[in-house]
């Protein structure tokens, strides 16, 4: 805790050095306790002093760039004030050294707790996974159930054991605290976007309208309408983010973050399949319409992008691609929308276009609304093995209900406020849809 007689204190950064001359270091703050978009401090250089609240949890995160080999490590820090701080990073060593009056008493801040009760839940998981046999041999090895990331505190790493779930809480952030004074840049950013996406993808708006208001009338024309937008969103993403596998951008098998490499966005497909989750959450919440406001007539071009998207569940899948005759499949991470009267479309921001032909099976489900977390491993009901058939999937109309009936759900309620803060230990050094807008 830190001192309860001051509501503040100053801290410095006196040395900061790395032993490579090829590497580029950067260090910026995280306070997760805190809303957006107070919870983030930009860049510190050597000799600059910040002022940071007394009641919050406070969190160093570094930054290495290999400028020769493009690649990126982050890592998450506890800081042990006026002591001299080792980083490492395979073979690079960073310095640090953040000086205060105000001296932290309890360098955990409760994370073994939260670490062990992530542990236990991902226990859990595995263990479901390993006690239900898979629909197709190839699955064994086809899902996601965490990715990890280095915790540095009392001289000592922690690798933090992150449930995949926390894909549908990172965004929390960004969506649930949005700037009151960005509003018109943020409609005006989706406004320009989508109209774009609609047009290249081989429909102008004017006609999406006319499909839309069609749709009211007759529930079987809404799977058209659903296929426009699931290509509008993934169209989007595949614009400003481009595919770069986690091992290629960091030399890690999993690492979730979208990465800024000479002036261009790389990301995986489970950073690309959150973007796509959050942007449309955005979307949404920016454009509040619903049906009845397009059957009033009233409404313009992204009012009814919105409308059908507010007339939906969100959702992330991880399951696997290929061909049905090939040896081996893909895993694969991307986004779900799930009509309330209509069929499920997949938004594919590595590819800009939903192709159904390339899903094999749906495998895991994760989902976040405003008091539900849903973590759920597919089941096929005919034999009870895990792995849904994508074809299967895509033709059930009522999907939601589909979904709850063919599940195994983990319990996330004891572990909720576990995951929420794990999510929000956010490493991204940006916001995606500031940088979005900004970089217009």
């Amino acid at each position: 805790m830190l001192s309860i007689e001051t509501a503040s204190y100053d801290v410095s950064l006196e040395t900061f050095s790395v032993s490579n001359p090829n590497i580029r270091v950067a260090m910026h703050f995280l306070m997760p306790d805190l809303d957006v978009p107070l919870h983030l401090r930009g860049f510190m250089k050597r000799g600059e002093e910040q002022t940071f609240p007394s009641n919050t949890r406070l969190f160093g995160v570094l930054t290495a760039m290999d400028v020769l080999q493009k690649k990126v490590y982050r890592m998450l820090f506890v800081p042990n004030f006026n002591h001299v701080q080792q980083h490492r990073f395979d073979n690079v060593v960073v310095e640090t050294l953040l000086h205060t009056k105000h001296q932290h008493e309890n360098f955990v801040y409760g994370i073994n707790k939260m670490v062990a009760n992530l542990n236990n839940y991902l226990k859990q998981s595995m263990q479901l996974l390993q006690q239900t046999h898979a629909s197709d041999p190839r699955l064994a090895k086809i899902h996601s159930v965490y990715w990890t990331f280095p915790l540095a505190m009392n001289n000592t790493v922690l690798e933090m054991y992150v449930p995949y779930v926390c894909l549908v809480c990172r965004g929390d952030v960004m969506v649930n605290n949005i700037d009151k004074n960005k509003w018109i840049s943020i409609q005006n950013f989706f406004i320009q976007e989508l109209m774009s996406s609609c047009k290249e993808s081989g429909i102008m708006p004017s006609e999406f309208i006319k499909i839309s208001r069609e749709a009211l009338h007759d529930s079987n024309n809404q799977h058209k309408v659903y296929l426009h937008v699931a290509n509008m969103f993934s169209m989007l993403v595949h614009k400003h983010i481009r595919y770069m596998t986690d091992y290629k951008a960091t030399g890690l098998k999993d690492s979730i973050a979208i990465n800024n490499f000479d002036g261009f966005l790389y990301a995986d497909c489970e950073d690309m399949a959150q973007a796509s989750y959050d942007l449309m959450r955005v979307c949404r919440k920016v454009f509040p319409s619903t049906k009845k406001d397009i059957l009033n007539g009233a409404t313009t071009f992204v009012y009814h992008v919105s409308a059908w998207l507010n007339n939906s569940h969100l959702g992330i899948i991880q399951g696997a691609t290929g061909k049905s005759y090939d040896k081996k499949l893909g895993n694969h991470i991307w986004t779900c929308i799930l009509p309330y009267e209509s069929y499920p479309v997949f938004v594919e921001g590595t590819l800009g276009k939903f192709q159904p032909s390339i899903y094999r099976y749906a495998v895991r489900f994760w989902q976040r609304g405003h008091d539900r977390l849903k973590d759920y491993l597919l089941i096929n009901s005919h034999n009870g093995n895990y792995g849904i058939d994508c074809n299967t999937f895509l033709q059930q109309k009522n999907i939601n209900e589909f979904i709850e009936q063919n599940s195994y759900q983990s319990q996330t309620s004891s572990v909720k406020k576990d995951i929420h803060f794990a999510a929000n230990l956010q490493i991204d050094t940006f916001n995606l849809l500031n940088y979005l807008i900004n970089s217009k």
